[in-house]
């Protein structure tokens, strides 16, 4: 996720920040949903 976050997230940068915030949600949310999921088989 840090890596994801650095490469999304340059310096001086509050847009790209917030973009690789959002990035991270969604690919956390899928990681959970994906898991609930498969849990539930």
């Amino acid at each position: 996720m840090c890596a994801v976050w650095g490469v999304f997230a340059p310096e001086e940068s509050r847009t790209s920040f917030l973009t690789g915030f959002v990035a991270g949600a969604l690919v956390a949310a899928a990681v959970v949903a994906v898991r609930l999921w498969r849990a539930r088989r």
